[in-house]
């Protein structure tokens, strides 16, 4: 198995299974791979999914997941921002869902926040405030979740088949040194995002916030955000 490589086209790809079979899951190398990810690439659907060609012959700069697999963001899922770090030597932590993953730093660019990772929590540098000026304002941070079997930061706060987030009010959140109470969580559909006024308000001290795609049982494209909203503790 070659490590170099170009992702094939999708004349390259084999035929799909017979309706009557379904796609079986297989592990090879300690990498999962979805057949069905096949399906959904042979039929246009926009999607972060997996593909079985390149986790055998993955191009040298692949994304991954935290698990290792090879995944193929949806169109609008990462955006071209040259000053991202998926690690600025800090960490993110929620203890309640044993999550522990490197801060990075990313923006938002275009009205958009969708940072180039999926194996870190970015903190997003042009909105609300640093972590050294946490106790005047917000800090904002993102990360994503992905489906049909992926794992990122954001699937371990996420509870797909509640449609909830997994973390609850009075759980930590700790971001650097810095350690935070969660008090509320919203699921707020992806176009509402933006009129939520009170999430924008950067004034507002002491404050966390985290954004993360709320998956769904159908392992179609999200529709919704999980908002998780913290306070800075004393």
């Amino acid at each position: 198995m070659s490590d170099t490589g170009q992702l094939p086209g999708f004349d390259e790809l084999p035929e799909e299974p017979p309706l009557e079979e379904e796609p079986k899951k297989k592990r090879k190398g300690g990498v999962l791979l979805l057949l069905v990810a096949i399906i959904l690439v042979l039929a246009g659907i926009g999607g972060v999914v997996w593909s079985v060609w390149p986790q055998f012959n993955p191009p040298p700069n692949a994304m991954r997941d935290m698990r290792g697999n090879v995944v193929i963001p949806d169109e609008d899922a990462v955006v071209d921002d040259p000053s991202a770090k998926a690690d600025v030597g800090l960490r993110f932590k929620a203890p309640s869902v044993n999550l522990d993953v490197p801060l990075g730093e990313a923006r938002e660019v275009n009205g958009q926040i969708a940072p180039p990772g999926f194996t870190s929590v970015y903190r997003i540098t042009n909105l609300g405030v640093t972590l050294d000026k946490a106790t005047k304002g917000t800090v904002y941070t993102a990360t994503h979740s992905l489906r049909n079997g992926g794992w990122a930061p954001g699937n371990a706060l996420i509870d797909i088949d509640s449609q909830e987030a997994k973390v609850s009010p009075g759980d930590k959140l700790i971001v650097g040194d810095r350690t935070y109470s969660v008090t509320e969580t919203r699921i707020i559909p992806k176009p509402k995002v933006a009129s939520v006024g009170d999430l924008w308000d950067a004034k507002v001290k002491g404050r966390l916030i985290v954004f993360t795609c709320l998956q769904n049982p159908q392992n179609t494209p999200s529709t919704n955000n999980v908002v998780i909203i913290g306070t800075l503790d004393e």
